[in-house]
């Protein structure tokens, strides 16, 4: 089998794979019979009206069950949820850190460090997470030992988990953001983001395509990728960035700050990251934002100083009014996190946690091969070495994935032509565009001369036929002639 052959074959095995995926995926929607239910008002109510104690007084057992409140005095917490949602992490600025199965109202491990903490983030699976402690991140397992200090990480602030490249990065006081890889302990990444202090400056993920965004207090939006020093991409937005975050299909972009342009100053801004020159909608709020979460359905929480509140469908176009509001019961909100998997929106306030109810807010028909909140101890571990198998380099971290894998339309010659292009003549060069190919500059070279040959050929018969007819050859003209033309 020749090597054309060969291309041509494997290009049909790949698309046998592309037709089998699509016809699976069919068969794999009519499974997914469960539809996203969001609260439905009464006649003449509005949804936003509905506070937590009423939607408590109807709601089934369980769901009661799971509407509660983690008091601790040494806030504010950040809060933390595995990927399949079971187990919750908080931590405080004091240094307690709280680890629980909040179904089930249950505390697996508390913790007094004595250290200021500043972020806390789950890793791959619910064994490990890591602490923005102190001078440096730490990883602890689920029974509170320390398995590493990261001293790369110098005073981080925020932390942020990529789990298909199994990287940990962290926005460290210094201005820097670090990446490293948890199964190797390799550093993958050092970038400077050249933007003074971090203190308070947002960190979040597009889930899409893994890049980091961070916000910055001179109201601009960088997306940085490990594999370049250079921002990706930079969005001027406000006057100071506060909260960020992306939505799950990794298009739209919500930033809140503060515009002092504008007589209401504190605002969330909706962007398309493919067209990021200017928002595509706002909206006011009545405090300074503290932190924003997009579930994956959709739905927009906004935290401000006493109250949260959510927008259903609020991305692609502007919400007319609030889904939900959640308000804080004497204390400030300081981080939220939606839970995966449930209809549930973790607060992490100045006094705790706390448990709200937003319906709508987790999609029904979750890939148990992503991530499965019912996995046994087996699936767990073989899980975790596929994880290992198949993680993604961090170099394949761009704005668009799917161009990883495509043919390049610019490749080989036609994107070497620049290159060899001189600059007075704006001719190319040919030999330069065939080095290093050894076929290419043999056939260049023959066909070179072969040129050369008729060339010469033809001016020597246009100098028999002018010395026939007694006329000598003009001037410029090519071919040497005939000796004796000299002395016509």
């Amino acid at each position: 089998m020749g090597v054309y052959d060969k291309a041509s074959a494997e290009g049909r095995d790949v698309l046998k794979q592309y037709r089998r995926a699509a016809k699976d995926g069919k068969v794999v929607e009519r499974l997914n019979a469960e539809a996203v239910g969001y609260l439905e008002a009464d006649e003449g109510e509005k949804t936003y009206q509905y506070r937590q104690q009423d939607i408590r007084e109807q709601v089934d057992a369980q769901t009661k069950r799971k509407m509660y409140n983690i008091g601790r005095d040494f806030g504010p917490y950040s809060v933390s949820f595995d990927r399949t949602g079971n187990y919750m992490a908080m931590g405080g600025t004091q240094g307690n850190i709280v680890i629980s199965h909040w179904k089930d109202r249950k505390i697996v491990k508390e913790m007094h460090l004595g250290e200021q903490i500043r972020d806390i983030q789950y890793l791959h699976n619910h064994l490990l997470f890591a602490v923005a402690q102190g001078e440096f991140t730490h990883i602890y397992d689920d029974a509170g030992l320390e398995i590493h200090r990261l001293s790369s990480h110098t005073r981080p602030q925020r932390l942020s988990f990529l789990p298909y490249h199994m990287l940990l990065a962290s926005l460290t006081t210094s201005s820097r953001l670090v990446y490293q890889d948890i199964s190797t302990g390799g550093i993958a990444g050092a970038i400077d983001i050249k933007s003074g202090h971090t203190g308070g400056m947002p960190l979040a993920q597009n889930k899409w395509n893994a890049v980091l965004g961070t916000g910055h207090q001179d109201g601009r939006v960088k997306l940085w990728s490990p594999a370049t020093n250079k921002p990706l991409l930079t969005v001027k937005t406000m006057s100071t960035v506060t909260a960020l975050d992306f939505d799950r299909s990794g298009r739209y972009m919500a930033v809140g700050g503060i515009d002092i342009k504008n007589p209401k100053p504190h605002q969330v801004q909706v962007y398309d990251v493919r067209r990021p020159e200017r928002p595509m909608h706002s909206y006011f709020a009545h405090d300074s934002i503290a932190d924003i979460r997009i579930s994956d359905t959709g739905v927009m929480a906004v935290a401000t100083r006493r109250r949260v509140t959510m927008y259903k469908e609020g991305l692609r176009t502007k919400a007319k009014s609030s889904y939900m509001q959640h308000i804080g019961e004497g204390t400030d909100f300081h981080d939220l996190e939606f839970c995966p998997h449930e209809d549930f929106l973790a607060c992490g306030t100045a006094k705790g946690a706390t448990f709200a109810v937003v319906p709508g807010s987790a999609d029904p028909n979750f890939d148990s091969y992503e991530s499965n909140p019912y996995q046994t101890k087996k699936q767990r571990q073989e899980s975790e070495v596929k994880q290992l198998i198949e993680k993604l380099k961090p170099d394949q971290i761009c704005l668009d994935p799917t161009r990883i894998g495509a043919v390049s339309t610019h490749g080989g010659r036609a994107g070497r032509g620049d290159q060899c292009r001189d600059k007075k003549t704006g001719t190319i060069d040919e030999f330069k565009l065939a080095r290093g190919r050894t076929r290419a500059v043999k056939r260049l070279t023959g066909k070179l001369k072969t040129q050369a040959e008729e060339e010469r050929r033809k001016a020597q018969d246009a100098n028999i036929e002018r010395a026939r007819k007694g006329k000598t050859a003009p001037k410029g003209k090519q071919g040497r002639g005939d000796v004796l033309d000299r002395f016509t």
